[in-house]
């Protein structure tokens, strides 16, 4: 009985162990599940988090531009008013004097044909010539009535040309009065468009202090992938430059084997020991003169001087609307302290579908993609260098010959950034780095 009895218990507990084993693992099991979607859930918001910081720095960046443009319209506008308030208030002095003067005028007008006319009683002209004592003293009248005519002409003449000019002078303050209000209309509108963007700045500017890590983060990426391209542009510069002057090696090599056979062919052909001699002088002459013939370079320093010549008159990198977002060179990050960026260009938002064009008359020398600029086209201009970053579709080929105004390629709407349309922009002397604002228009 003992025996039946323990070896029922040991049925009864073997089951519960094994049982107890089998929750064990699904609970691990469901733990490790549980864990897989908190991971994957914190990810998701960590990427919500980094494309909304992103998202709020490029509003950012475009509200900085616009106020800055805003800045430009108040103060052009506020210079307008200013300079319309000081030509009201010179022509009010002018019309005043004006008013004197034809007052005067009128007036002395007024006192000269009443004097006349009483002097010259009867006032008719022809009794008035009539009434002479003699013939002398009438032809002396007719005469004086001559003269007095054309001095009331004359005098008529000056008095309406006054009234004119007055008349004209009231037209143009009119005019400028039209003016004045229209400049500050426009810096009203200005002035409110501001504020707004000003308020949205500070909520923006509030919102990305909380997210300052994830921020600096940003602007480390951001920085990293700008130094990765200016590396692959100078790599890229440095072994075009390194081609070149391969070229213009051989090319000068070529030229002097060139002009060694000329001169052994013409001493071959010499029988006379004294024109041998002279012959033999030719070759010295010709090696200290060579003639390499690098058509390149020629094209070269001609192509650069043109470009170089047309500093600041440079067609702007694309066509319509634009605002420039991220000006040249190193600058303080405007909220994050103690942080610079450093920019070897500038960056361009444009409409959507916006195309980029050639700045001026050059050939593509290279295309090229990397992350955070998609496509890269770069346009040699002799010793200048054209950069075009951020393109979509492109319409040239690497070694195309291109010319000012001709589209290059499609800014493309960027989803990693807030799909936003921006070409990066950049201008090189070789690799020395220039500000493009100071060459395009």
């Amino acid at each position: 009985m003992t025996i039946a009895l323990i070896a029922l218990t040991a049925c009864i507990v073997v089951p519960t162990e094994s049982h107890a084993q089998n929750k064990s693992v699904e609970k691990l099991k469901k733990e490790k599940l549980d864990a897989a979607r908190q991971i994957k859930e914190t990810t998701r918001k960590l990427k919500s988090n980094t494309r909304e910081t992103r998202r709020q720095l490029n509003r950012l960046e475009t509200l900085r531009s616009d106020m800055k443009r805003q800045n430009e319209i108040m103060a052009r506008a506020r210079h307008s008013a200013d300079s319309v308030d000081l030509a009201i208030t010179r022509l009010n002095d002018t019309i005043a004097r004006m008013d004197s003067s034809l007052a005067v005028l009128r007036d002395s007008y007024g006192k000269t044909l009443r004097r006349m006319q009483s002097a010259a009683q009867p006032t008719n002209a022809f009794s008035f010539i009539l009434s002479a004592d003699n013939f002398q003293q009438a032809y002396r009248r007719v005469r004086y009535l001559r003269q007095f005519t054309k001095w009331r002409h004359r005098k008529g003449e000056q008095v309406k040309n006054a009234q004119s000019q007055l008349a004209e002078r009231r037209d143009r303050l009119a005019d400028l009065g039209r003016k004045r209000l229209d400049a500050l209309q426009r810096l009203d509108v200005a002035s409110r468009k501001l504020k707004s963007q000003q308020s949205e700045t500070e909520t923006l500017v509030a919102s990305l202090k909380k997210e300052e890590s994830n921020l600096r983060v940003i602007l480390k990426e951001s920085e990293m992938r700008r130094k990765k391209l200016d590396n692959e542009i100078d790599r890229m510069i440095r072994q075009e430059q390194e081609r070149i002057e391969k070229q213009r090696r051989e090319a000068e090599a070529k030229a002097k084997e060139r002009a060694r056979r000329e001169a052994a062919e013409k001493t071959s052909t010499t029988t006379s020991p004294s024109t041998q001699k002279t012959q033999t002088n030719t070759p010295s002459k010709t090696t200290t003169k060579p003639q390499p013939k690098t058509q390149v370079a020629d094209q070269d320093r001609s192509l650069s001087g043109s470009f170089e010549s047309n500093k600041g008159r440079l067609l702007f990198p694309v066509a319509g609307n634009y605002r420039i977002v991220r000006g040249f060179g190193r600058q303080p990050h405007s909220e994050l302290k103690h942080v610079e960026t450093d920019n070897s260009g500038i960056d361009i938002e444009t409409s959507k579908g916006a195309s980029a064009r050639a700045v001026f008359n050059g050939t593509v020398s290279a295309i090229f993609r990397q992350p955070g600029f998609n496509t890269i086209v770069m346009v040699r201009h002799g010793e200048y260098i054209t950069i075009y970053a951020g393109l979509g579709n492109i319409s040239v080929k690497n070694g195309e010959k291109v010319k000012t105004g001709q589209t290059i390629g499609t800014v493309v709407a960027d989803p990693d950034n807030d799909n936003r349309s921006v070409l990066h922009f950049e201008l090189r002397h070789e690799r020395q780095k220039l500000n493009p604002t100071h060459w395009v228009r």
